[in-house]
């Protein structure tokens, strides 16, 4: 979305505009999953969450009129899948760790899953703040160099403690990794109200910069990712000019 969103600003300043969409889908990380789910189900494949620390979004959101509302709902229990095996969690994220068929250290199981990220990140997180800053002390600096899994490891972490807590970004840089987890757990943590973007596409509609044309075709380049965060950056260059 970050290159649509730049497309945007560089649209409304008078610059004709083509974002180059290296998937076959629009967004980059933002991936809603329908196909396959019947009544009208969805999944949320890609970013989601919208911390009180993002205010770069929360200042579109406001912009286009969207509506967000709670992430989590605010009844009944999660369900998580640990090695196969459907475990429960209440909504405060408590579990009965005898139903837990990972393994872990006898620590670990004191924890308990709920308080494992502040237990191995805590402290980190004190150091690193919620983006990455050109003042870092050198401690946090380090925390560019090594992978997230391997700053648990130097943690004590138990192999599937660290499969649990990173899923899927053992290879991310600590730092960076660290810098979502505050994110990620400042409140209030919301999520847009998916009702509420026919508004937007309407908008966009009306100032003739339909989100179907502002994308042209698959672009051979070298990712997403890499087109996203370069318009993100001209985004934010824009956003202290205009």
């Amino acid at each position: 979305m970050a290159g649509l969103a730049a497309g945007w600003k560089l649209h409304s300043t008078g610059y004709p505009v083509i974002v180059l969409e290296a998937q076959m889908h629009r967004g980059g990380r933002v991936h809603t999953i329908r196909q396959g789910l019947s009544d009208d189900l969805y999944a949320e494949a890609g970013a989601g969450r919208i911390p009180s620390t993002h205010t770069v979004t929360l200042e579109w959101i406001k912009h286009f009129g969207l509506e967000l509302e709670p992430f989590y709902p605010s009844s009944l229990a999660q369900i998580a899948l640990l090695q196969g095996k459907r475990v429960k969690l209440s909504m405060d994220g408590s579990v009965d760790m005898s139903l837990v068929p990972l393994d872990l250290t006898p620590q670990e199981r004191r924890i308990g899953l709920r308080n494992l990220e502040e237990h191995y990140f805590g402290a980190a997180t004190k150091l690193t703040g919620d983006r990455i800053r050109e003042d870092w002390t050198p401690e946090a600096a380090r925390l560019e160099e090594i992978t997230a899994s391997d700053f648990l490891r130097q943690k004590g972490a138990s192999e599937d403690a660290i499969r649990y807590l990173l899923l899927g970004f053992e290879d991310a840089a600590a730092a960076d990794f660290i810098k979502d987890v505050l994110n990620h757990n400042a409140a209030p943590l919301m999520r847009i109200n998916w009702a509420s973007v026919s508004s937007c596409l309407r908008f966009a509609a009306a100032r003739s910069l339909a989100l179907s044309g502002l994308v042209s075709g698959t672009a051979k380049m070298r990712s997403s990712h890499s087109i996203s965060a370069m318009m993100y950056s001209a985004s934010i260059r824009l956003h202290h000019l205009v």
